[in-house]
This record gives C-alpha cells, sequence and structure tokens, in this order.
C-alpha cells in the first residue's frame, strides 16, 4: 500500500485525508504498470499530430485509467448504495 505523508498536505486537507483499503483489484491494476517501449511511443507522438491524447491512448491501450476497485467503493459509499459510471470509454 502507498503511503501519503500528511505533513506535507495543506492544514485544512491533512484532517480530511481518509486512505484507501486494501484492494486486490487496485493493487493488480498497479502492479500492471509498465513502461510502453520506443515503438508504442514513437506511435503515440505520431497519432497525436491527429488526434487527442486521450484519443491516441484509446488506440493504443496505452494508459488505462481507473478510480476504485470494488472494495473502495464499498468502503466510500456502503454495500447498498449503487453506482451509474456515465463516463466515456469501454469501462476496462
Amino acid at each position: 500500500m502507498r503511503t501519503v505523508r500528511l505533513e506535507r498536505l495543506p492544514a485544512r486537507l491533512a484532517p480530511l485525508f481518509r486512505p484507501l483499503p486494501e484492494d486486490p483489484w487496485v493493487t493488480a491494476f498497479a502492479d500492471k504498470g509498465h513502461g510502453h517501449g520506443a515503438l508504442r511511443g514513437a506511435l503515440r507522438g505520431a497519432l497525436r499530430r491527429v488526434v487527442s491524447d486521450f484519443d491516441a491512448d484509446g488506440i493504443l491501450g496505452t494508459h488505462p485509467m481507473a478510480l476504485y476497485g470494488e472494495v473502495a467503493w464499498r468502503d466510500l459509499i456502503g454495500a447498498r448504495r449503487r453506482l451509474l459510471d456515465v463516463g466515456a470509454g469501454a469501462g476496462d
């Protein structure tokens, strides 16, 4: 689990900080992180000339986005509530 140096946060924010619980999904997502290599980096650079950064990343699969795993969501909003994902993308 990553740590946060609360002393570096503004005094108003430090008491509001709430660490995420351990979550196997988040750990697996973070552990998968790796470099993209020179070829994919060059392709991304070329694509960025004609599409947005977000689109280039989506086409090449270079920067998947994630928020929380199920454990973290349950901790944040409780087990009985529901969420509706209205974001763009495939959701993976």
